[in-house]
């Protein structure tokens, strides 16, 4: 169980991560959301080193791409696009751990 429970760790900073940018974005706060997209990428690189070897690849780099593009879209202040990515990124670390939580009670 100890590893689900560091990968729902990760999943809900990564979540956390992605909902402080989305208010931070909202509120045109483009500092503060540079911060923020700092952090994300932080906990993203945690994640990945973690996830890359035990969940399935097509999902983490789905996750990786959304990330990166939430990334670039907070440098270059697109508000709406990035109120999009967010969301994508959000829905797509949440399929992640769905999917992983399913295997990994399979396994046990």
């Amino acid at each position: 169980g100890g590893l689900y429970w560091y990968n729902a760790q990760l999943h809900g900073q990564l979540q956390n991560n992605l909902g402080e940018l989305e208010k931070a974005v909202q509120a045109e706060n483009w500092e503060e959301a540079k911060q923020i997209s700092k952090k994300l990428e932080e906990t993203w690189k945690e994640a990945d080193t973690a996830w890359s070897p035990v969940m399935d690849r097509r999902d983490v780099d789905r996750v990786d791409e959304s990330l990166i593009r939430v990334g670039h879209l907070s440098a270059s202040r697109q508000k709406d696009e990035l109120l999009l990515e967010i969301s994508m990124a959000k829905r797509f670390v949440d399929r992640l751990l769905q999917k992983e939580s399913i295997s990994i009670k399979s396994v046990f």
